[in-house]
């Protein structure tokens, strides 16, 4: 009989350390952000961020649970069966979190926030769906040559929040008065720029260094050439003023083959193309009005000498 008790003793705590022996279960965290491990509801240990590591379970039934650390969200939740020796993988994926971006300067942006893109006009709030974890942010701003790049960072992004990046561009600018009374058009290294009438004011998003500004007339002409150096939050003025004032252009409507927005159309890549005058005739405009050129030599005498006969 003492054997028989013994024997089925030793049967119950075999049985016993079978369910608590050696059964893993192997956690695959693909998140960046530490994790709580847990098996029916007890704690069985933390894992790191972007790690592969092994714990040990009670051999049968599990339901295991990957937590995020802190907050408590629930990266993966699954139930696995495992026998005495064995190991089973419970893979943790990223999740989607949200990011709330606001515009709080003045200019446009084009925001690119992990494969995301959106543009922000200034004043605007947009909440983009992200992988949680560290996302990259950049975000670039335009002028006539081109985007260009205003901030480049790595945002942490929790999840199971919406976290809130808010940008407050503040890029040189660049003012361009035309006192003239023709239109010109502005180049900045070469790239057209704005179109500006007489009497108006243009203000162009520039980013830091240096730049050729130009301005053109509709025949060609370079009416005004400058260098200037900008930084950020720097602004800086290009006058044109008026170096023939009381004299009229001749011609009537200059004609650019541009859009509407004053930005040249497909394949001009800035050059000055279709800025001419819509001329009826070849006459000067000291003919059209009246005046006699510099280049006459006649005099006033000769004018009312009576010709011979």
């Amino acid at each position: 009989m003492a054997s028989i008790l013994a024997l089925a003793v030793a049967g119950l705590t075999s049985t016993a350390s079978a369910n608590h022996g050696r059964a893993y279960v192997e956690i695959d965290n693909r998140f960046a952000g530490e994790a709580v491990v847990y098996a029916n509801g007890r704690y069985v240990g933390e894992i790191a961020g972007n790690t592969c590591e092994r714990f040990r379970i009670s051999v049968g039934r599990s339901h295991i649970e990957v937590r995020r650390r802190g907050s408590g969200f629930v990266l993966a939740s699954d139930r696995i069966d495992v026998g005495y020796g064995d190991a089973v993988m419970v893979r943790v994926h990223t999740p989607l979190s949200s990011l709330r971006v606001a515009n709080r300067g003045d200019a446009a942006l084009r925001l690119q926030a992990a494969d995301r893109s959106v543009w922000l006009s200034p004043g605007a709030v947009q909440v983009i769906d992200v992988p949680a974890g560290f996302v990259p942010v950049t975000a670039m701003m335009k002028d006539p040559r081109g985007e260009f790049v205003y901030r480049s960072d790595r945002v942490w992004v929790e999840p199971g929040r919406i976290e809130t990046e808010v940008l407050r561009p503040d890029p040189a600018m660049l003012r361009v008065v035309n006192r003239e009374d023709v239109p010109v058009r502005l180049f900045v290294d070469g790239a057209s720029a704005a179109l500006l009438r007489p009497g108006e004011v243009e203000h162009v998003v520039m980013r830091p260094g240096s730049a050729s500004v130009e301005l053109v007339d509709p025949r060609g002409r370079t009416r005004l050439a400058r260098q200037v150096y900008l930084h950020d939050g720097q602004s800086s003025s290009v006058v044109l003023l008026d170096r023939h004032r009381g004299r009229r252009y001749s011609g009537r409507q200059v004609t650019y083959t541009s859009r509407h927005d004053g930005h040249p159309g497909p394949g001009h890549h800035g050059r000055h193309r279709g800025h001419r005058w819509d001329d009826d005739d070849d006459s000067s405009e000291d003919d059209r009005y009246g005046r006699r050129g510099d280049d006459d030599d006649s005099s006033d005498d000769d004018r009312r000498r009576p010709r011979g006969r």
